[in-house]
């Protein structure tokens, strides 16, 4: 007679309430074995009374709200291999925050490398004022810092898929 799991660790996720985004989660979480138990979706309203600065005794109403799932996984503690499967679905999660950080979205996979951000209008106004140095010491300061995000991207793209890869063995893959 086969016996059953000595027990269970819990854990609570809250995402963005966008589907894609929540299977994600639920297929990430999987290959570390968390199975999911339940999910809510949570709607925050928020609503107060604001007057003007520049007209105070007139008074209108403010209203914001957040939309976001939250998530609840258990793992059975007596999985083979558990405490390095937790090494690396934590060395895992953290690249994967440093590639949102970048601007990555784990919708597509984490294939968007960090955009190149250039204000067009300093390059405008730096030009007219230094005749061409200031908007080219400006383009080239943007571009190499472009350069890096990338560097950083495919760096943490590449150590992420080599993690899973090297611990294929022992992560709950169903392909």
């Amino acid at each position: 007679m086969a016996e059953g799991p000595s027990g269970f660790e819990y854990k609570h996720v809250e995402c963005p309430q966008v589907p894609a985004w929540v299977n994600v989660v639920t297929n990430d979480h999987a290959m570390f074995y968390w199975e999911l138990t339940g999910t809510q979706t949570v709607v925050s309203v928020e609503s107060h009374l604001e007057s003007s600065i520049f007209t105070p005794d007139t008074l209108y109403s403010v209203t914001t709200d957040e939309r976001f799932v939250t998530m609840d996984f258990k793992r059975a503690t007596d999985i083979p291999n558990l405490p390095r499967i937790k090494e690396v679905e934590r060395e895992y999660f953290q690249i994967c925050v440093a590639l949102v950080n970048l601007g990555s979205s784990p919708v597509n996979n984490y294939s968007t490398p960090p955009k190149k951000e250039i204000n067009w209008i300093w390059v405008i106004v730096l030009g007219s004022f230094s005749a061409l140095i200031g908007s080219v010491w400006y383009y080239r300061s943007k571009d190499k810092k472009h350069k890096e995000a990338i560097a950083q991207w495919t760096s943490f793209r590449a150590s992420r898929d080599e993690l899973l890869q090297e611990n294929r063995a022992i992560l709950n893959f169903t392909t």
